[in-house]
């Protein structure tokens, strides 16, 4: 009967801890991203990093209606669109006289054409963690990327994890 209560009780205690963790997304973005995201409303989340290597991507889209967050992103050393020709093949793909490339992404972002890009190569060894051109050097990808769309005044986020 107690082995039943204790783990009755480490079950909610678990269920209870990853409520109030997944309720922090805006937190965990806005010190990744070096950006208070706080008067964000997170539109759409999505998060297949699991098993055992932790591989996956994350997803999250956010919108700020009343807020511009242009200001706070320059600040934060964001940079201004358009994106850099490495970004743009990693994160859409490519077609050149050899072919067909893919994007190196399981996810769409969408296109935009005013506002700014945060990148992050994520990746142990990297030279240069802000150069995407690294990443697309190597079949492993460990990456942070962030959109915010001017227009709309919505960020998108992109994590992944090979």
């Amino acid at each position: 009967m107690k082995r039943m209560a204790c783990l009755l009780l480490c079950v909610l205690g678990l269920v209870s801890l990853s409520a109030c963790t997944s309720g922090d997304s805006l937190a965990e973005l806005s010190q990744t991203l070096s950006v208070d995201l706080s008067q964000g409303t997170v539109v759409e989340e999505t998060d297949t990093h699991g098993g055992f290597h932790g591989d996956g991507d994350r997803w999250v889209a956010v919108s700020f209606e009343d807020q511009d967050l242009a200001p706070a992103l320059e600040d934060a050393g964001w940079q201004s669109l358009p994106l850099p020709q490495a970004l743009d093949t990693l994160l859409y793909g490519r077609t050149d006289a050899q072919g067909s490339q893919g994007p190196y992404t399981s996810r769409t972002l969408p296109r935009v054409s005013e506002g700014y890009y945060f990148f992050r190569d994520r990746f142990p060894e990297a030279e240069d963690p802000t150069d995407p051109a690294g990443a697309l050097e190597r079949g492993a990808f460990n990456y942070t990327v962030a959109l915010y769309d001017e227009q709309s005044r919505s960020l998108y986020y992109y994590e992944m994890d090979t």
